[in-house]
């Protein structure tokens, strides 16, 4: 089984299967006929009672501000409603590095690539056979593919790394085991007591049930110079699962919850949340936070961690660590992918500060 990561833009794909899903869209009753109006340097103007607004006026609206279908498909009513109350506008961000991680049950990290291949699989080996002795499990390895490098393809905007793992390392096996795809958006609320605030949108999507659904864990983090606004952070886990409708065909299930942060990874200068996984074919995490940046940092670069850990297995439980622009993951066994993202504060004309 391979794992397939593909950015767009600001968007990771990691891909363990070729494997395609449909997925439900969003309400499209009511009207759309809603009018929009800018502000000077290009955000959209907040809309009035969103709450009465269908949910395809509300996705024609985000839209308009920039935010792409897949995030958009990952808020809750009320999160849209509140973005297209405030208005805005997306910023262009650039991903700085896109890496994948095996982690070692005692703790050390090798990059997923071609030359680490047999060592990562080596260590593999070994950590199943301590997992094993330890719990008393009986895993066993069935296939172990190659790993190949990092490729871009500069016509469609995209970034792709192919890496490798199959085979029954827990919790990993032949078959066919989703999809994974992370993403960041970054939005220009506008300005708030004479500095700039904005707002970071990070999701992690599973299309297909992955075969291990232990916690797994997903973090996000920036600079100093941004920092987090008081009662702005926001959390929801969603899954959509199939199920036989009675007559020969099928219908769907959702199920949603709202996220806490995790206690010990709540800073100003980023968050993470622990989420035990479903067994939903369609599973979606989103965390959103508001951030203030003083106007003497216009030009300056801004730079965004995020960071999500898969669980093969735990012996202690996974612990999450926040520092300044930097995410840690303690305690569990797996693989840890990790985006780096940089935009230019200040992508506003002086005449709206």
């Amino acid at each position: 089984m391979k794992k397939i990561i593909t950015i767009f833009i600001a968007t990771l794909l990691l891909s363990l299967t070729s494997i395609f899903i449909v997925q439900q869209p969003a309400a499209a009753s009511g009207s759309s006929n809603v009018k929009i109006n800018y502000e000077k340097d290009g955000r959209v103007k907040g809309l009035e009672n969103p709450e009465k607004m269908s949910e395809k006026s509300l996705n024609m609206v985000l839209q308009k501000i920039g935010l792409k279908e897949e995030s958009i498909n990952s808020l809750s009513k009320s999160e849209k409603e509140g973005i297209v109350k405030r208005g805005g506008k997306a910023i262009d961000i650039q991903v700085k590095s896109a890496k994948t991680y095996y982690v070692s049950l005692d703790g050390s990290r090798t990059e997923y690539t071609e030359s680490n291949n047999k060592k990562i699989n080596e260590k593999k080996l070994a950590d199943l056979k301590k997992y094993n002795e330890i719990t008393g499990n009986s895993k066993s390895i069935l296939e172990l593919n190659t790993a190949n490098s990092l490729v871009q393809d500069k016509s469609k905007d995209l970034i792709t790394v192919n890496s490798s793992s199959t085979g029954e390392i827990p919790p990993i096996k032949t078959e066919p085991n989703g999809d994974l795809e992370l993403m960041l958006q970054v939005l220009y609320l506008g300005p708030w007591d004479g500095q700039m605030n904005y707002k970071y949108i990070s999701t992690a999507t599973w299309n297909e049930k992955p075969f291990n659904t232990k916690t797994d864990a997903f973090g996000t983090a920036f600079d100093v110079n941004a920092v987090a606004k008081a009662d702005s952070f926001q959390a929801s886990w969603l899954q959509t699962q199939p199920v036989s409708d009675g007559n020969g065909g099928t219908t769907y299930i959702t199920e949603s919850k709202q996220l806490s942060p995790d206690p010990n990874a709540f800073e100003q200068y980023g968050h993470g949340v622990k989420i035990p996984l479903g067994d939903g074919s369609y599973q979606n995490i989103s965390m959103s936070r508001e951030v203030l940046v003083s106007t003497s940092n216009i030009g300056e670069p801004a730079y965004i961690l995020t960071k999500y850990h898969h669980t093969y297995g735990t012996l202690s439980g996974i612990g999450i660590s926040i520092g300044p622009a930097s995410v840690t993951f303690e305690g569990t066994w797996g693989d840890d992918t990790i985006l780096e993202y940089n935009y230019t504060y200040g992508d506003v004309n002086p005449w709206d500060l």
